[in-house]
């Protein structure tokens, strides 16, 4: 196998010349989501990667795991350099490595420093080493190869005529831990052409800012004007993504109190992020969703610096036990309320000895609504030493929409209690 500096010293002059542009085209494979059976995570993953790298996406494409269909795709994009998501593993469906092969003419080998990495790691995880595993340890001839620091689909980068591609798994799990990754960052940057009019690109993330409210602020903007800036609205916050240096100077000052990520981070990594610097901590109190809050901040590494555990309190006897929550309080308001959200928020935070508690309740529904509390009623609450916020929210869509809407409020909620503070 050729050494990755040897490839990458040709394929850097090569790409300078032939890669003018900063395009980026990502091709999503999988049967599975185009047929709506599972979600796609490789975008958000993807372009938050390009943006520190100074890149953006031109176009995503999504395609079943069919040859035929990975072609037409490939046909019909001018884009040079192609990322490819899913299509690396073992079974028959798995077709990208072999299929790279073919398009650029490079025999599939097996490269035995990936090999031997492969059959330890193998071994590591206690199973048989079989045929299929052979799989993991081919490439295309030329390929430059990656780590896959969770799986054995290892990632890698072909050179084909043109065109530079570069090949990722798409287990959500493993595409983020590579594109986390610093080595894999540093290979990205040695690999792909970095063109002397590249700039780099703002990834914002905006709370409580709606996408009209927004570009009427910035009007003024020619690259808003011409619809030049991608404008992404959630319901509890903006993306906001553009390489203009002005629009992003006017963000800066214009939404100063509103951003808690320049770089793509979710909230819940603005929150890791920040609580982790600032050295506080967090406790959860969670009704309506389930312990989906601990979630979101426990998907995080190094979540552990700063969330010290949550009470998930669905029984209104839960809640007074665990949390403190009086049976004044619940027979008064009731227990979907603002008094009981803050009730769990400073109960869960004395329970923790945390720096912050944050308590949730609402009705997700399908069933429990009322005409004064319809479903998609939340409240939300952070207690800290010198701090006390309640929000009052009401989603529409079904339970899992709420849910997930009640957890990005309250991530949100913890980032202006905290700058607040």
């Amino acid at each position: 196998m050729a050494s990755p500096s040897s490839i990458s010293c040709v394929l850097r002059r090569q790409a300078d010349s032939e890669f003018p542009d900063t395009s980026v085209s990502l091709i999503v494979i999988g049967s599975e989501i185009v047929s709506g059976l599972r979600r796609d995570a490789a975008v958000p993953l993807v372009t938050r990667f390009l943006a520190r790298q100074g890149l953006a996406l031109s176009e995503v494409l999504f395609v079943p795991d069919n040859p035929s269909a990975l072609r037409r795709a490939l046909n019909g994009t001018r884009v040079r350099l192609v990322l490819l998501t899913g299509g690396l593993g073992s079974t028959r469906d798995d077709l990208t490595r072999s299929f790279l092969a073919r398009h650029s003419r490079k025999p599939l080998v097996s490269f035995p420093a990936v090999e031997q990495r492969i059959r330890r790691n193998v071994r590591q995880r206690g199973l048989k080493w079989t045929p299929r595993y052979d799989t993991f340890c081919r490439f295309p001839k030329t390929a430059v190869v990656g780590r896959n620091p969770l799986g054995l689909a290892d990632p890698f980068f072909l050179r084909s005529g043109r065109r530079l591609f570069l090949a990722l798994p798409g287990v959500p799990a493993e595409l983020a831990a590579i594109l986390d990754s610093r080595g894999f960052a540093r290979l990205f940057r040695l690999l792909v052409p970095t063109p002397k009019t590249r700039r780099k690109t703002a990834v914002f993330g905006l709370a409580g800012l709606r996408e009209a409210a927004f570009e009427d602020a910035l009007l003024h903007l020619e690259s808003i004007r011409r619809g030049q800036v991608s404008i992404l609205p959630s319901r509890e916050f903006l993306t906001v993504v553009t390489d203009d240096s002005a629009v992003k100077r006017a963000v800066r000052k214009r939404f100063r109190e509103r951003i808690f990520t320049c770089t793509g981070e979710t909230p819940a990594e603005a929150v890791v992020r920040t609580f982790s610097k600032e050295e506080k901590t967090i406790a959860t109190a969670e009704s309506c969703t389930g312990g989906a809050l601990g979630k979101a901040l426990t998907n995080v590494p190094g979540a552990s610096r700063l969330f010290l555990g949550g009470v998930i309190a669905y029984d209104n006897e839960i809640k007074k036990r665990l949390l403190g929550v009086s049976s004044d309080i619940l027979a008064t308001h009731g227990a979907v309320s603002a008094e009981v959200a803050l009730a769990m928020a400073s109960g869960v935070r004395k329970r923790f000895h945390s720096d912050f508690g944050i308590g949730i309740t609402g009705i997700a529904g399908p069933a429990g609504g009322s005409k004064e509390k319809p479903v998609g009623t939340v409240f939300l609450a952070v207690v800290s030493q010198r701090r006390r916020l309640v929000e009052h929210r009401r989603y529409r869509g079904n339970r899992e929409e709420v849910r997930a809407c009640a957890v990005d409020a309250a991530l949100l909620l913890l980032l202006q209690a905290l700058r607040e503070r």
